[in-house]
């Protein structure tokens, strides 16, 4: 795949931009085999470049469709880097892999959290660590994995180890398992609930500055359809030892949940978004909230404020990012409750009142949402899903890239009120229960396919950014129109450039004339 963006930028202010550590502007769509999303989205903190400052990770839109995991680099201008595209797929007839996170470790390699099956295992959680260049290093997987409700998430933790959470097959409970960074080695597993049966479901956690964990999630009371956010603090150094459990809800819904968690930049705050609903007949509403809670200590848990914002908007589970600055913001990825407009909002942090809310997409129901969020490295808001094109039954992976207001030139502003949020807050005890079955780790059988290069499936929102240095010699010159003449005529392409220069669509003089304008001064395409 290759995405091109264009302005009338000379070549000077072009190659300038590629040195830049921000994403320019963009919404972009693009095609898979069959329906296809991306689940997950992380910033690169080591070995950025212009062309890799993002990485993502994807796969068809549904569970247990036959699929391969899609990895892929995200640069400057939204291009998806064409030398860092690598497809993993799990071996055996009919299986399956689905990414619910990716994320970059400290040293340049990444973790990536996903759920699926193999003919020869069945169904589990997977944790898989791939090198910088998005080879596959090791993986592990446990089958005590209910996907019906929910999906797992891994957390590295700076003694080295990693958490995977996931749902337990049990009626009730989630399970964690910590494994080394560096090979799944130094196994402990434990299983949580509360002393009165309620089901515990966590959806992202935090690591305190001195090793304390943070597991965020939804507090389900047995026989009931109610349901209030929870935070699960354990001890990683006693091998999980539970520590104290809170539950907040808001009492004018009937069902309150956390999904998403950030910290302050000094480890003091704590903030969790989530969605509050009122059940009805023939319709429901969902509603987003914010609540912010002092960690230091951590054992008080209280809420120090709370707002709920009077629109139907459902956060993504660990969309949340903290965005420093004055004042300070929470960038959250999510959707309209039926997934037919992805959202994302902008929180004031200090007194949480809702800065900005904008709506992307206008898809069809269902499958138009971010399903992730980050920020890139200059601290705009990058969000990644799906979306279902009008008057279509086919489900495209959908990027976008926000400038500093939390939008891009195609997206809407959504009038939304922040209100006050009442919060009862309840201290209760956690247990570890007896799992449903036994925890057991094993090797996934996997295998490297080949990248069939795509263009972007749908219409291009943004700074588009065309890129005439087509041999990449620093200059613009004839030497770039001779490069593209090659390539049209069925040579080699060695740079990985698009050469659909005009992008119409198609591979013919016109592109070679447009380049040729642009190389005597004239504007981009």
């Amino acid at each position: 795949m290759a995405l091109k963006t264009s302005t009338g930028l000379a070549a000077s202010a072009l190659l300038s931009l590629a040195g830049s550590s921000a994403l320019a502007q963009f919404e972009s769509r693009w095609a898979g085999a069959g329906d296809f999303a991306y689940h997950a989205v992380d910033a690169l903190s080591v070995g950025a470049t212009s062309s890799r400052l993002l990485v993502a990770a994807g796969s068809a839109v549904q569970a247990g469709t036959p699929s391969s995991l899609d990895l892929s680099f995200w640069g400057t201008s939204g291009w998806q880097d064409f030398f860092g595209h690598t497809l993993w797929r799990l071996q055996g007839a009919g299986s399956w892999i689905q990414p619910t996170q990716i994320q970059q470790l400290p040293g340049g390699d990444y973790l990536v959290t996903a759920r699926g099956s193999d003919p020869a295992n069945g169904d589990g959680a997977i944790l898989m660590r791939f090198n910088s260049n998005l080879g596959h290093v090791w993986n592990y997987s446990h089958r005590d994995n209910d996907p019906t409700r929910g999906k797992p998430f891994a957390l590295p933790l700076a003694s080295g180890k990693v958490l995977m959470v996931s749902p337990s097959l049990g009626s009730v409970g989630s399970r964690v398992v910590a494994c080394d960074q560096t090979g799944p080695t130094g196994f402990w597993t434990k299983v949580y609930a509360d002393t009165l049966g309620a089901d515990l479901l966590f959806t992202d956690g935090v690591e305190l500055p001195g090793g304390v964990v943070l597991l965020i999630g939804t507090y389900r009371p047995a026989s009931t359809f109610s349901s209030e956010g929870c935070i699960l603090a354990i001890d990683p150094a006693t091998s999980g030892t539970p520590l104290g459990l809170w539950t907040y809800a808001e009492p004018g819904f009937q069902m309150s949940d956390f999904r998403a968690a950030a910290l302050d930049p000094a480890g003091s705050s704590l903030f969790v978004s989530g969605a509050l609903t009122n059940l009805g007949f023939p319709s429901f509403t969902t509603n987003a909230w914010a609540v912010r809670i002092f960690v230091g200590p951590f054992s008080a848990m209280a809420p120090q404020a709370a707002a709920w914002y009077i629109t139907d908007f459902v956060p993504a589970d660990r969309g949340m990012a903290y965005r420093p600055g004055s004042p300070a913001e929470l960038a959250i990825a999510g959707s309209h409750h039926d997934s037919s407009v992805a959202k994302s909002a902008r929180v004031n942090t200090t007194t949480l009142g809702n800065l900005r809310l904008e709506k992307f997409g206008r898809g069809l129901p269902p499958y138009t949402a971010f399903t992730a969020g980050t920020l890139d490295p200059a601290g705009n808001q990058v969000m990644v899903g799906a979306y279902r094109p009008t008057f279509s039954s086919v489900v495209q992976g959908y990027v976008v890239a926000t400038n500093a207001a939390g939008a891009t030139m195609c997206s809407e502003p959504i009038p939304a009120i922040a209100d006050s949020a009442g919060v009862v807050f309840t201290v209760r005890t956690p247990v570890v229960v007896p799992p449903a079955s036994p925890f057991a780790a094993f090797q996934r059988g996997v295998a490297q396919e080949a990248v069939n290069v795509q263009l972007p499936a749908g219409p291009y929102c943004g700074d588009r950014l065309c890129t005439p240095d087509y041999n990449e010699d620093g200059n613009v010159d004839q030497d770039d129109v001779l490069y593209l003449l090659n390539v049209i005529g069925g040579g080699e392409n060695p740079t990985g450039a698009d050469p659909d220069f005009n992008q119409d669509g198609n591979l013919d003089q016109d592109d070679v004339s447009s380049l040729i304008s642009v190389v005597a001064g004239g504007d981009c395409p």
